[in-house]
C-alpha cells in the first residue's frame, strides 16, 4: 500500500489523444508548446500543441514535434526551417525569444493522417503551414458522417437461349406474335366392339344306338 494523499478534483483528467482528423488544410492556432528532451537524451525537441478554430473538428488538437537540439544535423536543420514557417505564417519576421510567443496566432495547417502500425495507433502529421488568409486552393475537410445504407442494384433480366431449355420451360418471346390456340388432336376413336356371335351348334346326325328298340333310340 502506499499512501499518496491525491485530490482527484485538483488535476485535469488524462483523456488521451484523440482520434486524427482526416487529411486537409485546417485553420489553427499553437495553444501549448514544450520543450522535452529526446528518448536517447542527446537533444531536445519542442513539442507544439494545434488547436482547430472552425468546421466539424472544431476544438480538436494535433501536435507536431521539432527537433531543435538533435545529433542528426539534418533532423535539427528542418526543425528550425519548420519553426521559422510557422514564424512567418503567424506574422513573425523577426526574433523569437520564448515559444509562447507563437500561442493564440491563427494559421493554416495542411494534414496527413499516418496509418497506425504495430506500435503506434493512427495519428496526424503536419505537412506544412501558410498564412490564415492564403488561399490553398483545397475543399474544406469532409464531414465524416455515418454509413449510409445503399440498395442493391436491379437485377437484369436475362433471356435464357430456347435450344439450353426444355420445352416445358420455355417462355414466349415478347417480339414474336402469339399464335391462336391449336384445338387438341381429335384421335380416332375406336368403333365399338359387337358381341361377337357363336354359331349355332349344329347337332351331328345321331347313329341309332345298336341294340336299342326303336322307341328308346333318340330323334
Amino acid at each position: 500500500m502506499a499512501v499518496i494523499n491525491f485530490n482527484v478534483q485538483s488535476v485535469q483528467p488524462n483523456l488521451g489523444r484523440p482520434d486524427p482528423v482526416p487529411e486537409g488544410w485546417y485553420n489553427c492556432v499553437i495553444s501549448e508548446s514544450e520543450v522535452k528532451p529526446t528518448k536517447d537524451n542527446n537533444g531536445y525537441y519542442l513539442e507544439l500543441t494545434f488547436t482547430i478554430l472552425d468546421g466539424t473538428y472544431k476544438g480538436q488538437k494535433f501536435w507536431d514535434r521539432l527537433n531543435i537540439q538533435n545529433a542528426n544535423q539534418k533532423a535539427q536543420e528542418i526543425a528550425w526551417g519548420t519553426l521559422a514557417t510557422i514564424a512567418i505564417a503567424v506574422g513573425i519576421n523577426d526574433h523569437i525569444q520564448d515559444s509562447e510567443e507563437l500561442h493564440n496566432k491563427p494559421l493554416k495547417a495542411k494534414l496527413k493522417l499516418r496509418k497506425a502500425t504495430d506500435d503506434y495507433d493512427a495519428s496526424n502529421e503536419v505537412r506544412k503551414y501558410d498564412s490564415i488568409n492564403a488561399n490553398v486552393q483545397q475543399a474544406p475537410p469532409q464531414t465524416v458522417s455515418a454509413p449510409q445504407t445503399v440498395s442493391a442494384p436491379a437485377q437484369p433480366t436475362y433471356q435464357v437461349p430456347q435450344d439450353n431449355v426444355q420445352p416445358w420451360s420455355q417462355n414466349t418471346s415478347p417480339q414474336q406474335p402469339q399464335s391462336a390456340p391449336q384445338p387438341a388432336p381429335q384421335w380416332p376413336q375406336p368403333a365399338p366392339q359387337q358381341p361377337e356371335q357363336q354359331p349355332a351348334p349344329q347337332s351331328a346326325p345321331q347313329q341309332p344306338a345298336a341294340g336299342l328298340p326303336p322307341w328308346a333310340q333318340g330323334s
